[in-house]
């Protein structure tokens, strides 16, 4: 078996390649170190063949040049990109140490109250900036939602959460473009079938029914997403439970969850909150993530004083993860471990018998 041939090698004479760490549809991520400030960072290298698509290449100079200008400490930061002369696509993202959401709802779900706030008000944070840059998320599920978890200066525990992998789906939006025209996204009825759905980009448990049914996405649409995370947060499970994708993606856009009550108690804010979020019209939803982000902190007013969180109350004992600010695949703008489901992060395994709903389709999935 031949060495992989960008081991070792400096990219843009300043990024030395150190280690393989996973690869998917759109490329490869390696850990890498910018050798004059002796730094560890994330580097994403796109698929060679990509490189001589001109379109594609305007494109990934556009979307890495959006997701480096957001600069949001609950983001993952984008510091460079470019191409190499013989062709390399790079985009150099930070290293980061932590831990899926998702490997966190398998461990700790239903999450407190305080938490679960605590959590998405930081996500909503960073939708709001990006959004307000005109850049819309596209697939925001549990994998792509880190947790950094350390002290500060004085030894209280303290929890930064950065979300991974924006610009990814716009990126791919322009391999979807090569997909026969009889399979792309506009020609998805409610009844899909699976080849249609492949051609639909997201991950079916937290896609918004606009998604699924191959309309354009907006702010709403990542929100709707974000609803759904919530919902597994407090139940431990998805809105909706499917064994095909097909039924996945055809239940987004005509059924109707149950309240998470029915799975576990919950703050009946917090409920409302959610299905507020997981409504099928982007209309019915909260018009911005700012809005979201104000009627959550609004469930916290009657919590009883001196309520603990589940960070201030215990420390945690897993297994630290490293979470990449890298994607591989189908994700470019920074992430956590999927491998097409393209987050890449280095952990300890997640929680076993994960259904269906983490599954992503995008075109190219094998």
């Amino acid at each position: 078996m031949s060495q992989d041939p960008l081991l070792h090698r400096t990219i843009a004479g300043k990024y030395l390649v150190e280690s393989f760490l996973g690869g998917g549809a759109m490329g490869a991520v390696y850990r890498a170190r910018q050798v004059a400030l002796d730094r560890v960072v994330a580097i994403k290298v796109m698929r060679g063949e990509l490189a001589t698509d001109r379109s594609f290449v305007a494109r990934f100079h556009r979307e890495a040049l959006a997701a480096s200008r957001l600069g949001h400490p609950n983001s993952i930061n984008v510091s460079d990109f470019g191409e190499e002369p013989d062709g390399l696509l790079y985009l150099v993202m930070e290293y980061v140490a932590g831990r899926t959401l998702e490997y966190a709802i398998g461990m700790e779900a239903p999450f407190s109250q305080q938490d679960t706030v605590d959590i998405l008000s930081q996500v909503l944070s960073a939708l709001a900036v990006a959004h307000d840059a005109g850049i819309v998320h596209r697939d925001l599920k549990p994998e792509n939602i880190l947790l950094l978890e350390g002290m500060d200066d004085e030894g209280n525990p303290t929890r930064t959460v950065k979300v991974c992998d924006f610009g990814i789906a716009s990126m791919m939006d322009s391999l979807a473009a090569e997909v026969p025209s009889t399979l792309q996204p506009q020609n998805v009825d409610v009844r899909p079938n699976l080849t249609s759905v492949g051609a639909i980009l997201g991950t079916p448990a937290y896609m918004s029914p606009e998604q699924a049914q191959g309309h354009k996405p907006d702010a709403r649409s990542d929100l709707y997403s974000l609803g759904a995370v919530l919902y597994e947060m407090l139940t431990r499970r998805t809105p909706f439970e499917a064994t095909t994708q097909e039924e996945m993606v055809m239940k987004q856009v005509t059924a109707t969850p149950v309240d998470p009550r029915t799975h576990f108690p919950a703050h009946p804010a917090l409920a409302s909150v959610c299905m507020r979020a997981l409504a099928k019209s982007p209309d019915s939803r909260f018009p911005s993530a700012r809005a979201m982000r104000a009627e959550l902190r609004a469930t916290l007013q009657d919590l009883p004083l001196g309520t603990l969180s589940t960070i201030d109350r215990v420390r945690r004992t897993q297994p630290a993860a490293v979470g990449l600010g890298a994607a591989a695949g189908g994700d470019f703008a920074g992430s956590g471990v999927t491998a097409n489901q393209e987050t890449l992060v280095a952990l300890a395994p997640p929680p076993s018998g994960r259904p269906l709903h983490a599954t992503t389709v995008s075109p190219g999935s094998a």
